[in-house]
């Protein structure tokens, strides 16, 4: 038997409607093709040995019928087998022109029921219905957001599912042998519970959590294992690396995972409202006390208490959670009768060096070990720049969809460019630096530019970050230089021989850390 091929226009449903075949047929090729470019890419299949070509969801039109037609018989001439699944709109051919093709074609008219491109090849390929049900079941899944006819965003719908294969079935960015892999798993039932499951929680911890390194898998890997016990968590992580994300990902990874997820930033709450915040108070406890309140231990009963920031808690307060902790009993303030009970799970995180806390007496060690059942640590984006690709993607396809951007798209060079940044505010940042891309549409040398003035920003705010590692710190003398020759050049417009002056420096010294540090020279046609 000669080979088969499965060509397919990019659609949730017509990824389904080739499973389905695959799953009928066992073995096929599988390759895409554009709406509109049937007629181009038939021609690329000539002597290659196809006794089959299944095409799915192709748009016929009588702007190319010609070449169609000549790309037909030159491939029947070669005995393949050819077949059309389309919906009847599609065709767009009208007679007498149609009639040459109407023998090949196999079509479903959109709207009536049971006369979809899936149900045809049901029927045709005498699919068994648990087999039907269970690969439709799948795809569906994946379409987690719902709109409505009147929606602005109802285009983006295949977007949508587009994404959430590219993430979860590791299909990169412009390489579609992953979502050929992901079309195959799903014919022959090898995808993963969690991969599935995964997908479908594309939106909640795991979107901001995006990545292959082998650091964010092992740290994944942790909080899922740790999230099927009751044991206290400390997630440490520099700012902007994700913490609350992972927080959500131990809580999902719980039995409480159907109940409440609370969480409290204590650096954002006033000290004098600590202990209320947390355990609540009874009508004029204090001052301004005009009705009683429960605290988020109570609002978050069955559920994960996540407790951000945790460093920023008054000791007067660390020792009444410390309390709590012990035996989840707790009196609101300006109660004086029997403890209250809760059932929660305590998540705490930090951006601090909370054991150089302890030594300096600003957090009690007896509860940092109460707190550190188990603690994860989350990496830096500059430990794992292998991620920044896919974190970009997850977060660019998250905003066109908040601000209804339909054309901005990425390529290999501005990857490239994000991934030469250390992002110092990690995912946080990139995210927003994501955004302005998106408002400013700025790709390319755009993106560059916007980059430069992002490098500059954080030199300003920090001009030799400092890496912390425990108790030891390193200042790194390179980016002290590199954030002074950008300060100058920005001081001076770019006027390179200012620049060198002003920092001490050789006009050819200057121009040789410009490229090593990968600063572009703007200052074209100027004086050095």
């Amino acid at each position: 038997m000669g080979k088969r091929l499965i060509l397919t226009v990019h659609k949730n449903q017509y990824y389904t409607a080739s499973a389905l075949i695959l799953r009928a047929v066992k073995e096929a090729d599988i390759e895409f093709t554009a709406a509109d470019g049937i007629h181009d890419d038939l021609l690329k299949y000539l002597g290659k040995d196809y006794e089959n070509i299944y095409i799915i969801g192709s748009r016929l039109k009588a702007d190319y019928a010609p070449q169609l037609k000549n790309a037909i018989t030159a491939l029947e001439k070669e005995k393949v087998n050819i077949t059309f699944y389309l919906i009847g709109d599609r065709i767009e051919i009208k007679s007498p022109e149609v009639k040459f093709f109407m023998p090949y074609i196999k079509e479903a008219r959109e709207g009536i029921v049971g006369a979809m491109i899936t149900d045809l090849i049901k029927k045709d390929f005498e699919i068994p219905e648990a087999d039907f049900q269970r690969i439709n079941d799948i795809y569906k899944s994946f379409e987690l957001k719902k709109y409505t006819p009147e929606d602005p965003q109802t285009e983006g719908r295949r977007k949508f599912v587009e994404y959430t294969y590219q993430m979860y079935f590791k299909w990169d960015v412009g390489d579609t042998s992953g979502l050929v892999d992901m079309i195959k798993k799903t014919a022959f039932d090898n995808a993963a519970a969690e991969e599935i499951s995964r997908a479908k929680k594309y939106e909640t911890s795991e979107y901001m959590l995006t990545g292959e390194s082998k650091a964010l898998a092992e740290i994944r890997k942790k909080a899922k294992i740790v999230g099927g016990f009751e044991t206290p968590v400390l997630i440490i992580g520099e700012t902007g690396t994700g913490k609350e994300y992972l927080a959500r990902l131990v809580s999902e990874a719980s039995k409480r995972n159907q109940k409440k997820f609370v969480a409290v930033n204590c650096a954002a709450i006033n000290r004098d409202l600590m202990e209320s915040t947390l355990f609540g108070h009874m009508r004029g406890s204090f001052t301004g006390a005009v009705t009683e309140r429960e605290g988020v231990i109570k609002q978050a009963e069955g559920g994960t208490l996540f407790l951000d920031e945790i460093t920023e808690m008054p000791l007067e307060i660390q020792s009444k959670l410390l309390r709590f902790l012990q035996d989840f009993q707790y009196w609101p303030l300006g109660f004086d009768g029997k403890p209250h009970s809760a059932d929660v799970r305590v998540i705490a995180a930090t951006n601090a060096n909370i054991k150089k806390m302890i030594k300096e007496g600003k957090f009690r060690e007896d509860l940092y070990y109460r707190l550190s059942g188990v603690t994860l640590k989350l990496p830096p984006l500059r430990e794992r720049k292998e991620d920044i690709k896919q974190l970009a993607v997850s977060i660019i396809y998250n905003l066109k969809q908040k601000e209804q951007v339909k054309n901005f798209t990425l390529g290999k060079k501005d990857f490239e460019t994000l991934e030469s940044y250390n992002w110092p505010g990690n995912v946080r940042q990139l995210h927003k630096f994501l955004y302005r891309c998106i408002i400013f549409d700025a790709t390319g040398e755009d993106l560059k530019k916007l980059l430069d003035e992002e490098r500059c920003e954080d030199m300003e705010l920090s001009p030799a970050r400092e890496i912390t590692c425990d108790d030891n710190t390193v200042t790194t003398i390179a980016q002290a230089e590199e954030a002074a020759i950008r300060k100058a050049l920005r001081i001076f417009k770019g006027k390179k021989q200012k620049a060198a002056d002003a920092i001490g420096m050789v006009l050819n010294t200057l121009k040789k850390k410009m490229k090593d540090y990968n600063i572009k020279d703007n200052n074209v046609g100027d004086e050095e």
